[in-house]
């Protein structure tokens, strides 16, 4: 397995991940920010699919598509509040810091 299908498995894994949490949110909530949470996901997960069929010289500029639409959608959550339980999960990218949730205020 390559470099590009290793990562599209992982991102795919924490796409659902996510999308559970919103399916949940959804539920307990309502529809509050469901609908840009809704909306920030099927982005991110139209990158992943454009990952999918990118050339390999292209490779690099769609990851870089899919990271910032994973950082958005992460943010999303985390002032949603949907990602209550996942407080301290923090974003694995090729960058050894890409996004740090920060906290609601109270």
């Amino acid at each position: 397995m390559g470099v590009k299908e290793a990562y599209q498995i992982k991102a795919d894994s924490q796409l659902c991940e996510w999308q559970g949490w919103i399916e949940q949110y959804k539920t307990s909530d309502g529809a509050g920010d469901y609908q840009r949470l809704e909306q920030a996901y099927q982005t991110a997960r139209s990158r992943l699919n454009d990952l999918s069929t990118s050339s390999d010289d292209r490779w690099e500029f769609s990851k870089q598509a899919v990271e910032r639409a994973m950082i958005d959608l992460k943010r999303l959550l985390d002032e949603s509040g949907a990602a209550q339980n996942a407080r301290y999960l923090t974003l694995q990218t090729s960058r050894s810091y890409a996004y740090q949730p920060f906290y609601r205020r109270s």
